[in-house]
């Protein structure tokens, strides 16, 4: 299991607070989920024929956000420079009859594992998420910058740059290398902005790791 602290974006509006976003977290055996809390903003990156899916879920006794699902699929095959690519389905979007018909936003991310380049060298990764195909409905469009080293007895730490206005701890659990759950409290800096003007909720994610490259039966 490991233990995680991070600032994150609000999904829906548009805000303009800068964050700085902290992990500290063991690594897990092999995979390593490449979001967290709705951001891909880690230095893991997918490698090439890893699918990376994912159900995240927001709620609070006086609000919620839609549920996340999500795919992600590494597609360079060099060590030294790593590409991910990936989609989100956001529903539902409105409890009315205005809602979106194809919420769907894109993310990509760039980046390596650290040593690649000399000893030393943290890992590194930089992106761009919630790529809408709505102007001014889903065009949130956040960019990041990540750094990040692992430690053989400490676990990992990362640090990196986007906009933000929340934060939260969670608790990864890892059932195989390849398959967790990451679940604990997002509080809000703004909650008038919130569904249901909610101060914090709680989200539950799973995350699970396909190697379509295995040729293991």
């Amino acid at each position: 299991m490991s233990l995680s602290l991070l600032s994150r974006r609000s999904l829906w509006l548009p805000l303009a607070t800068a964050s700085l976003a902290l992990l500290a977290s063991p690594a897990p055996a092999h995979a390593t989920p490449s979001t967290v809390y709705w951001a891909p903003s880690t230095p893991a990156v997918q490698g090439a024929g890893v699918l990376h899916l994912t159900y995240d879920t927001y709620f609070a006794s006086s609000g919620l956000y839609p549920v996340d699902v999500g795919a992600t699929i590494g597609v360079l095959p060099w060590q030294g420079l790593q590409l991910e690519l990936g989609a989100d389905l956001l529903y539902p979007t409105s409890d009315g009859e205005d809602g979106l018909s194809v919420p769907v936003y894109f993310n990509g991310k760039l980046g390596a594992p650290q040593d690649v380049y000399f000893p030393g060298q943290p890992a590194w990764s930089a992106g761009i998420y919630n790529v809408g195909l709505e102007s001014d409905v889903t065009d949130y469009d956040v960019v990041y910058g990540v750094l990040g080293y692992t430690f053989e007895r400490l676990g990992s730490v990362a640090a990196g740059g986007y906009y933000g206005g929340a934060g939260g701890a969670g608790l990864a659990l890892y059932f195989t290398p390849a398959i967790a759950l990451v679940t604990g409290p997002v509080f809000f800096l703004e909650p008038e902005v919130q569904p249901g003007a909610s101060d914090w909720m709680w989200t539950a994610q799973l995350d699970v790791d396909l190697d379509l490259t295995s040729k293991t039966p």
